[in-house]
């Protein structure tokens, strides 16, 4: 990696973070490193379970921000950041949010490609439909619901309400409507090349 240190990828859960840095990392030959496998893989427990189901956060984001801290200071290493990480609203103390404290340290990390990923709606509803009926390992972030339609309605309205905090923290915004891993990945290195001389 020449031009950055390191890539982050960030986006909303099913953006396709995963799938596209682990492929992105085989292309280029660059160890991968996903924020909250990191975080089950040394809790020796799942995210459910650390996170008491989705009803208390608190615990998870603080090992979330030592993750990040940590990771934002390896070089040649990509990135895929959990979906919350700079843009959550877990209370840190009177005047900040988690998400407030990963953004910064994020934005101040100057040496770092932060890449955006980004899909339409309609595809995110049903991946995530997908997902929650495959998987169904995921916490909710408000609370439990055995209606699939209310679900994806909860899931896009917390998509928008961080969007704004996304945006801020990337240098590039991809879109992922495209589900051709291979395509993308293409894609992406073709726009990283062309903005930045290399990856």
């Amino acid at each position: 990696m020449q031009k950055h240190k390191r890539i982050l990828f960030l986006g909303f859960r099913c953006s396709g973070k995963s799938t596209i840095s682990k492929e992105f990392g085989l292309k280029i030959g660059i160890n991968v490193f996903d924020t909250d496998k990191e975080i089950e893989r040394e809790q020796n427990k799942t995210i459910n379970e650390i996170s008491h189901n989705g009803q208390n956060w608190d615990k998870f984001r603080e090992l979330e921000v030592k993750k990040l801290k940590e990771l934002l200071n390896i070089d040649n290493i990509i990135i895929s950041a959990g979906g919350g990480i700079g843009v959550n609203n877990i209370i840190f103390n009177n005047k900040y949010t988690f998400g407030d404290i990963q953004k910064q340290e994020i934005l101040k990390n100057k040496d770092t490609l932060k890449i955006l990923l980004w899909a339409d709606d309609d595809i995110i509803a049903e991946r995530l439909k997908q997902s929650k009926l495959v998987e169904n390992d995921r916490p909710d972030l408000n609370g439990q619901t055995t209606n699939i339609e209310e679900y994806v309605a909860n899931k896009l309205k917390i998509m928008h309400e961080r969007e704004k905090n996304y945006r801020e923290m990337a240098d590039i915004i991809f879109n992922t409507n495209n589900s051709n891993t291979d395509e993308n990945v293409e894609n992406l290195i073709y726009i990283i090349n062309d903005k930045y001389g290399g990856v």
